[in-house]
C-alpha cells in the first residue's frame, strides 16, 4: 500500500537529516560533539538540506531547521569525565537561554517599531489638527471681514468719513500736557483779533 505523500515527504526530509547529522557527527569525538554539536549539525542540515535537488524537485526549500538537542546514551554520558559532562551540561543548558534571549530581543524591537508607528500616528493627528483649525480660523475671518463690508455698503459716505476719523483719533497718541506761554498767548490773540488763519505763517 502506498504512503501518503506527506508522509513520503516526511520519512524523505528525516532520512536526509539523519544524513547529514551523522556525517558531521563522525568526524567529531564525543566530547566535542556533545558540548559543540548543537549548532555543527544545524548549521551542517541548513546547509545540505538547503541546497538538496530532491527537495527541490518537491518544490521543497529549507530556510531554517532547529536542533533540540545532541546527547549521548545514558551509560555513555555517565562514562565521561566529570569535566567534560559538566561543559556538556552548560552547553545544554545555554542553548534554550539563548533561544530565549533572542526571542525577547524580537519582542522588544517589534514593541519598539509599534511605538515608533503609534508615535507618527499621533504626530500627524496632530498636524491634521492644526491645519484644520487654521482653516476654520481664517474662515471665520474672511466671513467676518465680508460681514462687514456689507454693512458698510448702504451707509452714506459722509458717515463713513466720521467713522474713518473717529478711528483715526482712538489710534492718535493722547497729549499729557499742553504749556501755553505768554508770547504764544499773545501771537495767538494778535491773530485772532486780525482775522488771520491759526495755521499761516507770520
Amino acid at each position: 500500500m502506498a504512503r501518503d505523500p506527506l508522509e513520503q515527504v516526511g520519512g524523505l526530509l528525516t532520512e536526509l537529516s539523519q544524513q547529514h547529522a551523522l556525517a558531521l557527527l563522525a568526524q567529531l569525538t564525543l566530547a566535542r560533539a556533545l558540548s559543540e554539536g548543537m549548532s555543527a549539525v544545524r548549521e551542517t542540515m541548513v546547509s545540505g538540506l538547503g541546497g538538496d535537488e530532491r527537495l527541490v524537485q518537491l518544490g521543497l526549500r529549507i530556510v531554517d531547521v532547529r536542533v533540540v538537542a545532541v546527547r549521548a546514551e545514558a551509560d555513555v554520558e555517565r562514562a565521561l569525565p566529570t569535566p567534560t559532562r559538566e561543559r556538556v551540561q552548560q552547553e545544554a543548558d545555554k542553548a534554550p537561554f539563548e533561544r530565549r534571549a533572542t526571542a525577547v530581543e524580537h519582542e522588544r524591537a517589534i514593541a519598539e517599531n509599534e511605538l515608533q508607528n503609534q508615535i507618527e500616528l499621533a504626530r500627524r493627528e496632530e498636524q491634521l489638527v492644526t491645519q484644520h483649525t487654521i482653516r476654520m480660523t481664517g474662515a471665520a475671518q474672511a466671513e467676518t471681514d465680508t460681514a462687514r463690508m456689507a454693512v458698510y455698503a448702504d451707509v452714506e459716505q459722509a458717515t463713513l468719513v466720521g467713522l474713518a476719523r473717529r478711528e483715526l483719533a482712538g489710534s492718535l497718541p493722547q497729549i499729557g500736557t499742553l504749556n501755553l506761554t505768554p508770547d504764544l498767548l499773545t501771537t495767538l490773540a494778535e491773530r485772532f483779533a486780525s482775522g488771520q488763519p491759526q495755521g499761516a505763517g507770520r
